[in-house]
């Protein structure tokens, strides 16, 4: 589950201040799809951005997938009283699976090893590691995918990959940051119909900017 309460986040430009959030509150319960819409510029991606503190708010507070409550103060994030160190900061990620609008494949890796590098460093064996890239292959459709290159897939075979790396580490919340913007109508259509199939499999959460369901 993701609550939010009271989040705000202002850029600092040389042309002026910008207001990306303002006030924002929200709660996303398990199972759900939420899709935030608005105007280019309205702070979508922003908001998707900062529950995984790849941008930090500057007030306001969050609680993402049963971690405790993170409060943002002066643009820092605060747990349990103390500044989040780096290491909580990435604990708090590893259960947050993120889609990106450009795939961010490691174009020199196979899709075996696009998939898996998130489970490197998560204690498990090379066996647990290649019987789970092959489950999420399944899931996502490319069984026939896991030796070839990213350059050897189409923009649509390159997000469900960058899918199957987001679910890897088993995430409590999926956050998706305009991943069919960059598709064809097509593909797009195909991304979304594998993403309500695996919020109805899964029930993992899902907060989409933007999204367009049929």
């Amino acid at each position: 589950m993701i609550e939010v309460n009271h989040l705000n986040k202002t850029f600092r430009l040389k042309g002026g201040d910008v207001a990306a959030l303002r006030d924002v509150s929200l709660q996303i319960r398990e199972g759900s799809v939420y899709g935030v819409i608005g105007y280019s510029g309205a702070g979508k991606s922003t908001l998707v951005r900062c529950l995984n503190l790849l941008e930090v708010p500057d007030s306001g507070t969050m609680t993402i997938g049963g971690f405790d409550e993170i409060t943002l103060r002066e643009g820092k994030p605060y747990l349990q009283g103390k500044l989040m160190t780096a290491r909580q900061q990435n604990q708090l990620r590893r259960g947050i699976g993120m889609i990106f609008q450009h795939f961010n494949l490691l174009d020199r890796s196979t899709v075996f090893d696009n998939i898996a590098y998130p489970l490197k460093y998560t204690g498990r064996s090379r066996a647990q590691i290649e019987n789970r890239v092959k489950e999420l292959l399944a899931l996502v459709g490319l069984t026939d995918k896991i030796d070839v290159y990213p350059s050897q897939l189409s923009g649509g075979q390159k997000q469900r990959v960058a899918i199957a790396r987001a679910l890897a580490a088993d995430p409590k919340i999926l956050l998706s940051d305009e991943a069919t913007s960059a598709l064809d109508p097509d593909a797009t259509e195909s991304i979304l119909s594998l993403l309500k199939d695996l919020n109805r499999k899964l029930g993992t959460p899902l907060l989409s900017s933007p999204m367009r369901w049929r």
